[in-house]
């Protein structure tokens, strides 16, 4: 999870939105993958985003998280209080 404020949002494409992703590589190659999207536009102060993987896999071997700012969007983008957490 992370929280993400941002000042003067504007998509200027159909869809490129801010969001955080987590990718999980087991030892086989197949990947498992959880996404969170950032949907506003303009300036929006601290929301928090959540990306949760249900069936986290037990022979995962390394775990890749991303905040994304899709290249056709302008924004002034904060990301804050990042965590990742096993339950």
């Amino acid at each position: 999870m992370a929280f993400v404020k941002g000042e003067n949002i504007q998509d200027l494409t159909a869809g490129g939105r801010i969001f955080i992703a987590l990718k999980v590589f087991p030892t086989i190659k197949t990947e498992s993958v959880a996404s969170a999207v950032f949907d506003f536009q303009g300036d929006v102060d601290w929301v928090l985003l959540k990306a949760t993987l249900e069936d986290f896999p037990k022979d995962a071997e390394s775990i890749q998280v991303t905040l994304n700012v899709p290249t056709q969007t302008l924004v002034k983008a904060y990301f804050d209080e990042i965590n990742l957490t096993v339950k």
